[in-house]
């Protein structure tokens, strides 16, 4: 469902609340990198949740 890359923004953004910046330097990438696969990650994680409740 989610990419490692974007399994480890939404960890640094979400679970450990850094900024973009901050993750950004952790991963090597640029804030705005950082910025735009948190933002397809949440996408992923909104669509699968949105399959998973048409099942029932």
């Amino acid at each position: 469902m989610l990419s490692p890359e974007q399994r480890a923004v939404l960890e640094l953004r979400v679970v450990r609340g850094l900024t973009a910046e901050q993750a950004a330097s952790a991963l090597g990438s640029t804030a705005a990198a950082v910025r735009l696969l948190q933002h397809h990650a949440l996408d992923a994680l909104r669509n699968a949740i949105t399959r998973e409740g048409t099942r029932e």
